[in-house]
């Protein structure tokens, strides 16, 4: 008797260990909508872990997705184009002529359907994909480096109208420009800039509150 008491505690302690594909395993999570369980290869467990630490090419490509969904030939009426939303202003410090940024800007033109707003493009051929590459590239050491680089040490951290303050959401809300970003933290978070369309600065560091760039 005392060995089959032993042996059904035994199986009883196998079971919770190892039985019971109803309930979350050390592979994955329960799903109870088709009663399978998603492991983390699989894309949709995947998709629905929070990002800790990226790196400054993933940076890019969230930002370019808030920015454009990842287009490159989008543009917004007549102020900013391309995957990463280059502005003039920005092109014109990028090295490019007037009459070269002119040419991007000339070429916009609307698609607008029936019921909707209007969609903008520009021809992606004078401003391709390889120098919108290289252009948040050097936008980000650029505000890293020089027009932000103090604002980045001393804010990095600490917490402003109760968002935390990142590294990758400094430089995603510089781009709406670093002045704005340097009135925000100037200001205590007070003077909070906010475009027609578009999050604001405080927005956009809210969205990378929990989010780390890797330091290579």
């Amino acid at each position: 008797m005392q060995k089959i008491q032993t042996y059904a505690k035994f199986l009883f302690v196998v079971i919770l260990l190892f039985g019971f594909s109803g309930f979350s395993t050390n592979n994955g999570s329960f799903n109870p909508e088709n009663r399978t369980l998603l492991t983390p290869y699989s894309a949709d467990y995947i998709e629905n872990i929070p990002e800790r630490y990226i790196s400054k090419k993933r940076l890019y490509e969230k930002i370019a997705h808030i920015e454009s969904r990842g287009r490159y030939d989008v543009a917004n009426a007549t102020h900013t184009v391309g995957k990463y939303q280059a502005s003039r202003s920005s092109l014109i410090e990028f090295g490019y002529s007037e009459e070269r940024i002119d040419s991007i800007f000339n070429s916009i033109t609307a698609v607008k359907e029936e019921g909707k707003r209007a969609l903008y493009y520009f021809d992606v051929e004078l401003f391709n994909t390889q120098e919108q590459e290289r252009f948040i590239r050097w936008y980000m050491k650029r505000m890293e480096k020089i027009l932000l680089k103090e604002y980045l040490h001393e804010y990095v951290g600490t917490s402003v109208n109760g968002v935390r303050i990142t590294k990758a959401g400094i430089l995603h809300a510089s781009m709406l420009g670093a002045r704005h970003v340097q009135h925000f933290f100037d200001s205590n978070g007070k003077v909070n800039y906010t475009p027609k369309r578009g999050p604001s600065v405080q927005q956009r560091l809210e969205r990378f509150e929990t989010i780390e760039i890797e330091e290579s």
